[in-house]
């Protein structure tokens, strides 16, 4: 037993010392991945706002970003980016649909990626929360 005790320990230490190394590449990963993030169009407010739901008659039109980020221009000159929480594939490059019996889009709502040239749904994805931006002209 006494064998083992130490052996733990170092396995323990080894461990740990990983998920450091992995944190420390994971932010240089990050970095990275928000100097070539296509919304750096966009500036973002101090204190931004934040909304679980937007009500769908408020919404002038959604752009689709990438595979992940969804912008909502309201009424008015408001934007709202949306950024699911996990990649959706296909999200892009077709359209997606939204169902629900309430009078809004809403965070953890599900969105479905179809492919209009065959008619088929091609995944669910669910919506993450509505963050209020500011940005350049180009994007209205």
């Amino acid at each position: 037993m006494s064998r083992s005790f130490p052996i733990a320990i170092i396995a323990a230490l080894g461990f740990a010392f990983a998920a450091v190394g992995n944190t420390q590449e994971d932010e240089v990963r990050k970095d990275t991945a928000q100097k070539d993030n296509p919304m750096e169009r966009l500036s973002k407010p101090d204190d931004p706002e934040t909304r679980n739901c937007l009500s769908i008659s408020h919404i002038r039109r959604i752009e689709t970003v990438d595979d992940q980020t969804l912008i909502f221009h309201m009424r008015g000159k408001d934007r709202y980016v949306n950024h699911l929480p996990y990649r959706c594939p296909g999200l892009k490059r077709n359209s997606f649909i939204h169902e629900t019996s309430l009078n809004s889009y809403c965070d953890l709502d599900i969105i479905s990626v179809v492919d209009l040239r065959i008619g088929m749904r091609m995944g669910s994805c669910p919506l993450g929360k509505f963050q209020k931006v500011t940005g350049s002209p180009e994007l209205d």
